[in-house]
């Protein structure tokens, strides 16, 4: 479940504030660039699919469902 900073942060980035954004995926992306260098094995790949992964939730942010945590 998102708190109201989440909730402020998810509707101005559906605004279009990519800093909003930013605001929600920080948090999470040391874990996924973790996650992705166990994957890769290389830190540039990982550090380029982290960028992609970002790219696509940026792309799909309006399918969000605000009822499960923006980490999922």
């Amino acid at each position: 479940m998102l708190d109201a900073t989440e909730i402020t942060h998810l509707n101005a980035a559906h605004a279009g504030d990519a800093n909003q954004f930013k605001n929600l995926t920080e948090p999470y992306r040391h874990e996924l660039l973790v996650h992705c260098y166990r994957i890769m094995g290389s830190s540039l790949d990982a550090e380029d699919m982290v960028q992609e992964t970002m790219l696509r939730a940026w792309r799909q942010l309006d399918s969000f469902k605000e009822v499960v945590s923006f980490r999922a």
